[in-house]
């Protein structure tokens, strides 16, 4: 991992919303939630639902107790193989943990793959797709690391929660 590229998802609660510019005391108020580990593989993607929650694809380092990796600093010191590829769910800003979304029923998180940009055509859009009200998301899947090797997504609708 040492040339891996990372990418932080920092939630930055102080903002004038005059002009949309954080202001100079922002830095005491920027939380990192989490850090994307494999930047390259694919680009980390993140979207606040009706219910506040936040919804991240990224490639998250998980941890022994349960937590993962949300200094980048520390990257180094971990194995690769607790790097986990999905979709996540922060309910808690204050208290960021990530919760697997499971995309594919009755499949484990991470034995499939979230990022349909990282092959076929260029031009594909990537990622998930939210709808209006921020309570469904389509997003498209594949397994991997099967011996059956496939070059087609599925595609999945999911409800994440009512607004409010």
């Amino acid at each position: 991992l040492a040339d891996a590229m990372i990418a932080e998802v920092v939630v930055v609660s102080d903002c004038d919303d005059d002009d949309a510019v954080v202001s100079s005391s922002a830095s005491s108020a920027a939380t990192v939630l989490a850090v994307d580990c494999r930047q390259e593989y694919c680009q980390p993607q993140v979207a606040f639902l009706a219910n506040g929650a936040l919804l991240l694809r990224i490639n998250a380092l998980l941890l022994e107790n349960g937590g993962h990796l949300r200094n980048a600093q520390e990257l180094k010191s971990f194995p690769k193989d607790t790097i986990r590829h999905g979709l996540w769910l922060v309910n808690d800003l204050e208290t960021p943990r990530l919760k697997p979304v499971d995309v594919m029923s009755g499949e484990e998180h991470g034995t499939y793959d979230c990022c349909n940009g990282s092959y076929g055509r260029l031009g594909v859009a990537e990622g998930f797709r939210i709808d209006r009200t921020r309570t469904r998301i389509v997003v498209t899947a594949r397994r991997i690391g099967t011996n059956t090797i496939t070059y087609s997504d599925d595609l999945f609708q999911l409800q994440l929660g009512e607004a409010g």
